[in-house]
C-alpha cells in the first residue's frame, strides 16, 4: 500500500510512467480457500518472489512483461473477499437503525475468522490435539483419508465446497452428534447443502469400507497366532474365528416406521453386530 504526496512534496508528476521504468513485481498467494484437493500439502502461506524488469531507456529494446503466476489463487481470494463483504452487509438491521453504518476492525476480523475454510486451516495448522478433538483423528490420518477418498473412491469437490471441507463436515457431524442446524452454523452452508454433502461423503466412505472392512483370511483356514502361540488358548480355542459383539445405536426413524426399532429403553435404535480380530481391526459389521 502506498500514498500520493501533494504537489511540491517530491511526489511523482502527472506524466505517464511507462512499463520500461525499473519496477519489481511481487505476488502474494494466501491460500484462504483450500482448492479442489490442494491445500493439503501447501497449507501455509506461499509467496512468489518478484521478477525485476530492467530499464530500457538506454537501448530502447522491448522487454517482456512479468508473467503473473497462479491467477487462480487470486480469483479464489477475490471470492473470499466478496463473501466477507456480503457477511458485513448482512449485519442485523438493528445496527443500521442505531446509526452504526461503519464496520470496526474487530467486526471484520470476527467475520473473517468465522469462515469455514479459515477455521479448518486453523485446526490443521494448530496444536495436534485440536484436529483429534474436532475430527476424531490425528492430522496426518485426516489428510491421508482425504487423499484416499479423492484418488480411489471418486470423492470430488464441488463449486463452493472442497474435499477437505466436505470431509470435515462429515466427521464433525458424526464425532460430535451435530444436527443439521448445528453444522449449518459451523460451516455457513444451507441445510440442503449440508445434507447433500453428508450423503456424498457417506457414499464414498461406504465404497471404501468394502476394501477395508473384511477378514484377511476370508476362508478362515489359518489359526490366529494369538491362539496357536499361547498355551492358555491352544488347542481349546483353535476354532475361534473372531471376537463378536453388538450394540444398539440411537437412530431417527419416521414415526410411522418406529415400532420395529423401539427397544427396551423406549427409544428407536439399530442393532449393530461387529467382529474384530486379535489386532483389534474390524473384519465384519452388520446392522439389523
Amino acid at each position: 500500500m502506498g500514498f500520493i504526496p501533494n504537489d511540491g512534496e517530491g511526489g511523482p508528476s502527472n506524466e505517464y510512467i511507462g512499463e520500461d521504468d525499473n519496477m519489481y513485481f511481487q505476488e502474494e498467494n494466501v491460500n484462504i480457500e483450500p482448492n479442489n484437493f490442494g491445500g493439503l500439502e501447501n497449507i501455509e502461506t506461499n509467496i512468489d518472489n518478484g521478477t525485476p524488469i530492467a530499464s530500457t531507456h538506454d537501448n530502447g529494446r522491448k522487454r517482456k512483461l512479468p508473467i503473473r503466476k497462479r491467477d487462480g489463487a487470486a480469483v479464489r481470494l477475490s471470492k473470499q473477499l466478496d463473501r466477507l463483504c456480503q457477511a458485513i452487509e448482512s449485519r442485523p438491521s438493528i445496527a443500521i437503525r442505531n446509526g452504526e453504518n461503519g464496520c470496526s476492525i474487530a467486526e471484520v476480523m470476527e467475520v473473517l475468522h468465522s469462515m469455514p475454510e479459515i477455521e479448518i486451516k486453523k485446526v490443521l495448522n494448530g496444536h495436534k490435539d485440536r484436529c483429534h478433538q474436532q475430527f476424531r483423528m490425528e492430522k496426518h490420518v485426516f489428510i491421508k483419508l482425504c487423499q484416499l477418498l479423492s484418488e480411489s473412491y471418486d470423492l470430488k469437490s464441488g463449486k463452493n465446497i472442497s474435499i477437505i471441507e466436505s470431509v470435515a463436515m462429515f466427521f464433525i457431524t458424526l464425532g460430535h452428534a451435530f444436527g443439521n442446524r448445528m453444522t449449518q452454523e459451523r460451516f455457513q452452508h444451507s441445510g440442503e447443502t449440508i445434507s447433500r454433502w453428508f450423503g456424498i461423503v457417506l457414499d464414498a466412505v461406504c465404497r471404501m469400507t468394502i476394501d477395508f472392512l473384511k477378514p484377511s483370511d476370508p476362508q478362515f483356514k489359518e489359526i490366529p497366532k494369538k491362539i496357536r502361540n499361547d498355551d492358555r488358548y491352544w488347542p481349546y480355542f483353535k476354532d475361534c474365528i473372531r471376537a463378536i459383539d453388538k450394540t444398539h445405536i440411537p437412530v431417527i426413524v419416521p414415526t410411522s416406521k418406529q415400532i420395529p426399532y423401539i427397544r427396551r429403553k423406549g427409544i428407536p435404535t439399530q442393532n449393530v453386530i461387529a467382529a474384530c480380530d486379535f489386532n483389534m481391526c474390524f473384519t465384519f459389521a452388520w446392522a439389523r
